[in-house]
């Protein structure tokens, strides 16, 4: 797994979320123990879970110190069986770790037509999966209230399995590099 520093330079560019934005996150969630502190001189490493955590604080639409609570509320939100959002695209981001049996990895590369959406009005997370020659099928966690329908106003934010590849890939690219390395 990477380290904080590596996570918070690469971070902007998949999800398009600034710098400034997600470091400013990273710090109030490192101030509140949702993401570890460096230990010496040798930079914390992160998971899946501080990375889902650190997504849904930069994509809440909170002012930056209320960020830390934010993505802990988003997380913990339950799905009908009790399983936390946080977890569940935590799940996913680990299930494109190439040291995963064939049949899981074959799933992730379906859940590349998957999209996360969180609701900014009420506490709810979305993750949406439209796989070809499948309906699409959707998971809620959270109040299970209508969507807002007034015009013109954005009350979600959308993050695609486009990013959500993209950060599995490098969450999990140290594992893709040793592979490599044995094949050459």
């Amino acid at each position: 797994m990477p380290t904080a520093p590596e996570l918070l330079r690469a971070f902007p560019g998949i999800t398009g979320i600034r710098a400034s934005t997600v470091n400013a996150v990273y710090r109030t969630e490192r101030e509140d123990g949702l993401i570890p502190k460096c230990e010496g001189s040798s930079p914390a490493e992160v998971d899946t879970t501080h990375a889902a955590l650190l997504l849904f604080g930069s994509v809440a639409d909170v002012p930056q110190h209320n960020a830390a609570k934010a993505a802990r509320l988003y997380y913990d939100l339950r799905g009908p069986d009790g399983l936390r959002a946080g977890d569940a695209i935590a799940v996913m981001l680990d299930s494109f770790d190439p040291r995963m049996i064939e049949q899981r990895l074959q799933a992730a590369i379906g859940s590349y037509h998957a999209y996360v959406v969180v609701d900014l009005e009420t506490p709810r997370v979305s993750i949406v999966r439209e796989c070809p020659g499948r309906p699409p099928s959707e998971e809620v966690f959270g109040v299970k209230a209508a969507k807002s329908l007034e015009d013109g106003v954005s009350t979600t934010k959308r993050i695609s399995g486009k990013v959500l590849f993209e950060l599995a890939a490098f969450m999990n690219s140290d594992h893709w590099a040793e592979r490599e390395a044995r094949a050459a």
